[in-house]
Formats: structure tokens, sequence, C-alpha cells
């Protein structure tokens, strides 16, 4: 019997929706143990696109897109990778890449 992995089943559902143009996310709420999970399928997707980052001006909202997450996904895996920092002022929100 083969032996599929819950990080296996979620990375084929995003291909999933790529292919279809759609972006992907999990159902919400997320229990802690599944956004552990997630977290971690977020974060290999943008590390398998930091190459092609790397001298580039992008948007958040691009490359989610282009990953085929949501912005706020996107957000949460850059943030935990420490590639981002963010903070609030007036009524703008900045997010900066490192």
């Amino acid at each position: 019997m083969t032996s599929i992995s819950t990080s296996s089943i979620s990375s084929l559902g995003y291909q999933l929706s790529a292919r279809e143009g759609k972006i992907g996310t999990p159902e919400r709420p997320l229990s802690d143990l599944g956004y552990r999970g997630y977290l971690s399928l977020w974060q290999s997707f943008v590390i398998k696109h930091l190459p092609r980052l790397m001298g580039q001006t992008v948007s958040l909202k691009e490359l989610a897109s282009e990953i085929g997450l949501l912005v706020d996904d996107l957000i949460e895996a850059l943030m935990s990778l420490n590639l981002i920092q963010y903070w609030k002022d007036s009524n703008t929100i900045w997010y900066i890449f490192y």
C-alpha cells in the first residue's frame, strides 16, 4: 500500500487550482496542526519562487497570483520566513522585503 502524505494532497490541490487559473486556499478556520501544515506548504511555494524574485520589483498581489495563494497566506509565509516586515502608520500598512 502506498502512503500519501497530507502535504502531498494539499500540494496537489494547489496545483490543480493553478491549472484552472484559480487561487487555492484551505477551508477555514484551520486547526493549529492544519495551520502548521499549510504554513509549511506556503513556505515551500515561496522558497521555490525566490530565485526568480532576485532584483525584481513585484507586488504582493502579483506574487500571490503567480504562486496561487491568497495574499494573506503569502504574507503569513513571508513573515514566518523573516522575509518581510510589517508595520502600520496612519492609514497605511507597509510590507518591506529583505
